[in-house]
């Protein structure tokens, strides 16, 4: 128990504070649990300053560190010298991150453990074995909140190494002490069916309502700082930057609305006017995953040879705002407010965190439809600019038919002609995601889950 007869709960993701889905779900938890009267510890390799609450770092579970990207290499693409020369190295790194996890569960007395995505999707996977066995040493109480998994990424298929193989075959633990929640229905049905454990679905959530975010003194500069001009169209994609996002798509579709766009000029648009001097501009606002800057490169080249202006401004966006060194850090939700539109173009998620935050900025946006939008977010009922539901692969990418691709232009520059349209797709949209995934939801979730279990 902590300090002042406090709860202790400790709270498990390789990244806090960072913009990929499952942070952002994990800052949201955070907001709510720290109005209780809970200690909390953030447990992480990459966990940032702002949060107030204590944190223990463990480097090897950064996953940006060279190290780190070395072991995720090692045991899933095979390069080490032999199978023999793998297990023993597998073994002793999992039995040095063994003795940490047994440390850190003995000097901190957790009451409760908040578990992302290591039990499920085991980037660093000695360091998951090495907190199961800890886990089953210790036996904390645990909610295990499995984002993604194993098995939906390709990257996990191809080990060479049997060990590694059947390791991976045993996760997530089924354990009497930990509750599993998974946040769609396919991952409900698959869990079941590969480890027979019964796993609560929830889903993505949104704080809808709190007061709207608007253009201020910090963000006022946002266009000139990026060299983007009043007149010009926006489009967001908002995703990390990995060959799942299909970002390819999003420069196809700024292609082909460039060309529409020619035959309206002039043409208006809320408050700005359209001309012959207005650029369509794709602006990425999120980071290269893992070792996917090879995908950035790729897209980079596609976007010259299609004449798509593109800004890659991870570097200048982060969870919230800052000055470093004289230099403007955007929060990642300014480049919602500039956007005229939202483009979500991945052909898998998990759930749809970026789909979620367009309709809380009342953005019209383009998107494909993924299997888990087709089968749990769809039937909620709300209004969109589709992509489809199929996609080829061609040079590495993903890519949505060219004729999808037109009709979508045409649908998006048809919806944003006409203004009374646009604000009733949004009040829709925005009163849907209200009532089905508004922090009240997540409240009772965690009231369910951990509160009551504490």
């Amino acid at each position: 128990m902590g300090l002042g007869g406090k709860k202790h709960l400790g709270i498990i993701h390789f990244r806090l504070g960072q913009r990929d889905g499952v942070s952002l779900e994990i800052d949201k938890r955070i907001k709510l649990l720290q109005k209780h009267p809970l200690k909390i510890t953030l447990i992480g390799g990459n966990i940032h300053p702002h949060y107030p609450q204590e944190s223990h770092y463990f480097p090897w579970l950064d996953l940006d560190r060279p190290q780190t990207q070395e072991i995720f290499h090692g045991f899933l693409k095979g390069s080490f010298a032999s199978t023999t020369e793998a297990q023993k190295r597998y073994y002793q790194l999992e039995q040095r991150y063994y003795r940490a996890w047994c440390h850190l569960f003995q000097e901190r007395q957790f009451d409760f453990l908040l578990i992302h995505n290591l039990l499920s999707l085991p980037l660093i996977l000695p360091a998951t074995t090495a907190l199961v066995r800890a886990l089953d040493h210790y036996q904390i109480p645990s909610l295990a909140l499995n984002h993604d998994f194993w098995f939906n990424r390709d990257y996990f298929q191809v080990s060479p190494y049997r060990f590694v193989r059947m390791i991976l075959s045993q996760l997530p633990p089924k354990r009497s002490f930990i509750h599993h929640q998974v946040i769609n229905s396919l991952d409900q049905k698959e869990l079941l069916r590969r480890r027979a454990i019964r796993a609560e679905r929830i889903g993505d959530y949104w704080d809808f309502d709190q007061p709207p975010l608007e253009r201020d003194q910090f963000n006022q500069d946002f266009l000139a700082h990026f060299g983007l001009k009043e007149n010009d169209f926006l489009i967001l994609q908002a995703t990390r930057i990995v060959p799942r996002k299909a970002i390819e798509n999003s420069i196809l579709f700024a292609v082909e609305l460039k060309r529409q766009l020619k035959k309206h000029l002039p043409w208006r648009l809320n408050q700005k006017r359209l001309t012959s001097t207005s650029r369509v501009v794709l602006f990425c606002s999120n980071f290269p995953d893992l070792d996917y800057h090879w995908y950035q490169e790729k897209l980079e080249q596609l976007a010259r040879a299609q004449g798509v202006t593109v800004i890659w401004a991870h570097d200048q966006i982060a969870l919230h705002r800052s000055q470093h060194q004289k230099q403007k850090i955007f929060s990642f939700w300014d480049p919602y407010l500039f956007a005229d539109l939202v483009t979500y173009p991945s052909i898998k998620e998990g759930f749809g965190n970026q789909f979620l935050e367009a309709v809380f900025f009342k953005k019209p946006i383009v998107l494909f439809e993924y299997p888990v939008f087709r089968v749990d977010i769809k039937p909620e009922g709300y209004r969109y600019i589709s992509l489809g539901q199929r996609s080829y692969r061609r040079q590495g990418f993903n890519f949505v038919p060219r004729k999808q691709i037109r009709k979508a232009a045409e649908k998006a520059l048809h919806l944003l002609s006409q203004p009374q349209l646009c604000r009733e797709w949004a009040e829709i949209n925005f009163r849907l995601a209200r009532r089905h995934h508004s922090f009240d939801r997540l409240s009772q979730d965690l009231a369910r889950n951990i509160l009551s279990r504490i």
